[in-house]
């Protein structure tokens, strides 16, 4: 059995556990991050970065990394209703520093956040590592049990456990946490649709391709279906506007420096 002792375990390595793992060790903090998958390429449910994560990654100074990577821009949303444009929306009316949306399969983010990460000396990241159980000493979780690759045991001992497992987090099961559900004022519905062969042509306007998951030869190529997430107008109508100044460079100065 593989033993460790680290400063932070954080179960679970999706954008908030690598994000989270990126940021400890850059400020020299050992860290391990655990991801039950062999690789991050599967399917995901939401591949688009909306301009307020743009603003985080900008303010962490990750922005223009991110934007390194294959990926399309989206400036606007329409709704059509039987062919007919209902209704549209510009993101340059909701966000004007940040007038746009980062269509990014999420391989790619995470992939890009996990190589950022891999030359500081205290970041370790551990594929195909599943937890199985929790290690608790007088009332305190102090670290974890798991196999990696489903053969080979671990041991990992932390002063914090971090879990960043999502919806279905094992580590939320393991230690018997209950769900808190949030209410937000609008509505998402999530469904899949066939392909219609007219889509393609929408999304290949302001697109950064480099050969990569979903990007090749200049244009975008989608699947033989298409994920959709409808929000109510109400909420874009009620976003904030990111706050603006009339001297961008005393933003700039307060931005980690990579």
């Amino acid at each position: 059995m593989t033993t460790i002792q680290t400063s932070v375990c954080i179960v679970g390595g999706g954008p908030a556990g690598l994000l989270l793992g990126l940021l400890l060790a850059k400020r020299n903090v050992d860290v391990i991050v655990l991801e039950g998958h062999e690789t991050f390429e599967r399917e995901f449910r939401g591949e688009v970065l909306q301009p307020s994560t743009a603003h985080l990654l900008d303010e962490l100074g990750l922005l223009e990394y991110i934007l390194a990577q294959p990926h399309s821009t989206l400036n606007e949303g329409i709704v059509r209703i039987n062919g007919t444009i209902a209704g549209k929306f510009a993101f340059a009316n909701i966000v004007p520093e940040y007038p746009y949306a980062i269509w990014m399969p999420q391989p790619i983010f995470l992939q890009a956040l996990a190589d950022k990460a891999a030359p500081l000396p205290s970041f370790q990241c551990w594929m195909g590592a599943r937890v199985g159980s929790l290690i608790e000493a007088d009332g305190t979780i102090v670290g974890v049990h798991g196999t990696r690759h489903g053969r080979e045991p671990f041991e990992i001992r932390a002063d914090v456990v971090v879990g960043a497992d999502g919806r279905y987090s094992a580590l939320r099961r393991l230690g018997q946490f209950e769900i808190e559900y949030q209410h937000h004022d609008f509505d998402i519905i999530w469904f899949v649709i066939e392909q219609h062969p007219d889509i393609p042509t929408i999304f290949r306007r302001d697109l950064h391709s480099r050969q990569g998951r979903g990007l090749t030869g200049g244009r975008l190529v989608l699947p033989q279906w298409l994920s959709m997430c409808v929000v109510s107008i109400r909420s874009l109508l009620s976003l904030p506007q990111v706050s603006r100044t009339s001297n961008p460079s005393s933003r700039l100065k307060a931005r980690s420096s990579w």
